[in-house]
């Protein structure tokens, strides 16, 4: 379990770079807080293709204080230049908030 972590930046609980295979199985992420992806963040800044899989996991009241997606932001995830793959199966999300987009989570791809 994941509880009252924080951030001053990125992913209060867990930050991932896109490079190699991270895989969260059966976890919880409680009132985790960051700028942006309060309880996971990833990012796809590295130059080769990554995977991340996120499975049975629970999320209540993570906060995205000034940014994107409460529990989860995927900046550039899936689609983007570098071939990152996000699963995200079977997670619940209860009181999760965002100051700006994806209350639970954001989802952004990049297209060029």
């Amino acid at each position: 379990m994941f509880e009252n972590c924080k951030a001053t930046k990125y992913g209060g609980s867990l930050y991932y770079n896109g490079t190699g295979k991270i895989d969260v199985s059966d976890s919880r992420f409680k009132e985790c807080t960051a700028t942006a992806g309060g309880g996971i963040y990833i990012a796809s800044f590295s130059q080769t293709a990554g995977e991340a899989e996120f499975r049975r996991c629970e999320f209540e009241g993570c906060v995205a204080t000034s940014y994107h997606g409460g529990a989860i932001c995927n900046f550039y995830g899936n689609a983007n230049r570098h071939g990152l793959s996000t699963i995200i199966d079977e997670c619940s999300f209860k009181d999760c908030y965002a100051a700006s987009w994806g209350g639970a989570v954001l989802a952004r791809t990049k297209t060029t």
